[in-house]
């Protein structure tokens, strides 16, 4: 496992599309990404670019802030500087 924030946003996606009944080849669908980088996202290989991050909450039908509700700010800091 890589860091705080990043267990985070996984764990919000994962809650959500259980909720809504999406599977990651559904989630990759509608963010227009392979089903792999969804797979690696969620399984810690990589971190979404925060346009991934904003693609995903459109897709999941929440904002942003749903998808980063619980994230520290410096892991916020951290999430963005990766994503540079």
């Amino acid at each position: 496992m890589k860091y705080k924030g990043q267990k985070k946003l996984v764990d919000n996606i994962k809650k959500l599309m259980k909720e809504k009944h999406i599977t990651q080849q559904e989630l990759a669908f509608r963010v227009d990404k392979s089903y792999v980088s969804i797979s690696c996202y969620l399984n810690f290989h990589r971190s979404p670019r925060l346009e991934t991050i904003a693609a995903i909450a459109i897709a999941l039908g929440v904002n942003v802030k749903e998808l980063l509700k619980g994230i520290e700010m410096e892991e916020m800091i951290w999430l963005t500087q990766k994503n540079i």
